[in-house]
């Protein structure tokens, strides 16, 4: 769709397209605590407005009023078809990702990640994280959603690349010694 210049205030939702689409504003869109964006993801592959909901401003992001206490939130939903709660098809928790949720013509302005909540509930329900977190940061006048992937535990085949490298050094040490010998 497309409409004029607008503000999301406390209580109000915005979302774009028709899960997931395109929500194009003309002129200024403006966040204000206690609004929110519900953001929808339905493919890896098909790109914003198409595999994940987009919102593109004609001019400006502006915040108003946010802080700590009064966040502007972001709820992920994951779509295993359309208009369908669910899994999202191909997603590796163990993998980075970056999806542009927002370009902006112009400039965002007064950005801090503090001031936003991101509500993972819908997205999930449906996909094991194991650890891993969204975060969100800007770009130029693009704003970005990413997962990280947790650190605190590595994968098992780096776990067997591990043991392998020491038992590899223990027959070396030990080759090295009897030779000596």
């Amino acid at each position: 769709g497309l409409v004029g210049s607008t503000t999301i205030g406390s209580g109000a939702t915005i979302s774009p397209g028709n899960s997931p689409g395109e929500l194009t504003i003309n002129g200024d869109l403006t966040w204000g605590g206690g609004g929110s964006y519900d953001w929808e993801i339905l493919s890896l592959a098909d790109g914003a407005g198409t595999g994940w909901d987009l919102i593109t401003v004609g001019d400006e992001l502006l915040f108003s009023s946010l802080s700590s206490p009064n966040k502007f939130n972001i709820n992920l939903f994951s779509l295993s078809g359309a208009n369908t709660a669910g899994a999202l098809a191909n997603f590796n928790y163990a993998t980075n990702y970056s999806w542009k949720i927002l370009a902006a013509s112009n400039n965002i302005a007064g950005f801090n990640a503090g001031n936003f909540n991101l509500s993972t509930g819908g997205f999930t329900a449906y996909n094991n994280l194991h650890g891993g977190f969204f975060s969100i940061a800007v770009d130029g006048g693009d704003l970005n959603l990413l997962y990280s992937p947790s650190s605190a535990v590595p994968e098992p085949g780096t776990w067997v690349a591990g043991l392998l490298l020491v038992v590899a050094s223990t027959l070396i040490v030990r080759q090295r010694k009897s030779s000596l010998a």
